[in-house]
């Protein structure tokens, strides 16, 4: 049900601590920390384009 609302919604990746029952999903699964590394760089290249 996840993969289809993923799907659904375009969504770029599945936040997830079991990426076993994602392995074959067409969105790729990522862990919670990589998701927060993630949103953290966004913001980062958010802020250096304010700057300028």
């Amino acid at each position: 049900m996840q993969v289809a609302a993923a799907v659904s919604g375009r969504a770029d990746f599945i936040v997830t601590r079991n990426h076993k029952d994602f392995a074959r999903s067409r969105v790729p699964a990522i862990s919670p920390k990589v998701a927060i590394a993630h949103l953290a760089s966004l913001k980062d290249d958010e802020r250096k384009r304010d700057s300028m």
